[in-house]
């Protein structure tokens, strides 16, 4: 060799080299599911947050009508 390293040290290299290969197109197949996945996990969770504001929005007036029927006895004319 150029560098006059022994054959035996050599071997590293080449059981390295195509094992690296391998690992490269594994954790591309593998983080690209990985992120796919990440992303739809924060889409299902924003629609789920935004569900909840929704649905907040539509039940507070309702609750409050309610509570201010409960003890004032009438509706009030204009819900908060």
């Amino acid at each position: 060799t150029h560098y006059k390293v022994p054959e035996s040290a050599l071997e590293f290299f080449r059981a390295y080299l195509p094992d690296t290969e391998q690992d490269i197109n594994w954790e591309r197949e593998n983080l690209a599911y990985l992120c796919c996945t990440t992303e739809r996990q924060h889409t299902a969770g924003r629609a789920f947050r935004e569900t909840l504001d929704i649905e907040n929005q539509v039940a507070t007036p309702v609750w409050l009508a309610r509570e201010a029927e409960k003890s004032s006895g009438r509706v009030p004319t204009q819900v908060p």
